[in-house]
């Protein structure tokens, strides 16, 4: 740019900037983003189906959308991103120009970007409600509810009923937002990826400080494009779950391996099932046509009514 333009980096200033971090959960984007109530006391927006999710405040505009479904990517990737439309927005980073851009600013525009994140008040699906009181059943009622939060109680009341419901999720659910925002601290800032000291920034979770590698690239954990599971014990290049996955869930987390098994075989009865000994091979098959067949894929990834069958799995 300093060659074309014939300037300076310092002469180059931002006046819009997008700050944005893809994240690869193991759940459907679309479970999260169903539950999305408001930021900072206004309304998410939603379009194309429900996949896209955007609010609009003076300086920024902040938006949350499902990736994958909107460029057919079959891993799971789910879009935050801060659009800047105001520069008073970009202070506490220090960017100005681009001379300003390094690791440090960087890490300060991560920090921005995860900060908005917490102001999101969000609604997870994934409560179990058969735990709940009947009083705390009543109240999710209403905080399910985006009218509930805007309209019927009053701005001075909402904290409040934020911290019950952040006590429910934190309890009785899986907690999406939670997860999502360890995903967004883990996220590696690559500085000048076509020079040969490519710098790799990572923000420390604990201390927030900076972790700067040289020559590295973080590796990301691979996931079965079908459950969501992780490839840990699969062969290099393996796009789903095999036997070897199974065995090992099967012999070391048989509650997860029964997860498994009511997913993949589509189980509805109420207690623990008893499989045939031969149930190993029968889900490598299972998840096997399920790869093969891209319709199945494009229907479990998104059929709404498929939520409760998504998997939660950490090896």
């Amino acid at each position: 740019l300093k060659k074309l333009f014939n300037c300076s980096s310092q002469q180059m200033l931002f006046q819009n900037i997008e700050l944005g971090i893809n994240t690869t959960p193991v759940f459907n984007p679309k479970l999260y983003i169903d539950g999305l109530l408001y930021h900072k006391d206004k309304l998410f927006e939603y379009r194309y189906k429900g996949n896209f999710a955007q609010v609009e405040h003076e300086r920024f505009r902040y938006k949350i959308y499902n990736k994958s479904y909107q460029y057919g990517i079959r891993e799971f990737t789910l879009r935050i991103e801060l659009q800047i439309k105001k520069t008073e927005e970009l202070k506490s980073t220090g960017i100005k120009t681009f001379a300003d851009v390094n690791e440090s600013t960087l890490n300060k525009a991560k920090d921005l970007l995860l900060s908005r994140f917490d102001e999101v008040v969000h609604y997870d699906y994934t409560i179990n409600n058969k735990d709940l009181t009947s009083v705390q059943k009543q109240l999710l009622k209403n905080y399910s509810n985006q009218r509930y939060w805007i309209i019927d109680t009053k701005p001075h009341h909402r904290d409040r009923h934020k911290k019950r419901l952040q006590q429910i999720t934190l309890k009785y659910s899986k907690n999406l937002q939670l997860q999502l925002r360890h995903d967004i601290i883990k996220k590696c800032v690559r500085i000048n990826q076509l020079s040969e000291k490519t710098k790799c920034v990572i923000i420390n979770s604990s201390s927030i400080g900076l972790n700067i590698t040289q020559n590295h690239t973080r590796k990301t954990l691979q996931k079965c494009i079908i459950t969501g599971i992780p490839l840990t014990y699969e062969k290099e290049g393996a796009k789903y779950i095999r036997t070897s996955t199974f065995k090992y869930l099967q012999e070391h987390n048989k509650d997860k391996f029964e997860e498994v098994c009511s997913f993949l075989l589509n189980s509805t009865s109420g207690g623990r099932p008893k499989y045939e000994r031969s149930i190993i091979s029968h889900l490598y098959k299972q998840v096997r046509n399920r790869y093969y067949n891209q319709f199945k894929i494009k229907r479990v990834g998104y059929h709404k009514k498929k939520y409760e069958n998504q998997l939660e799995l950490t090896i």
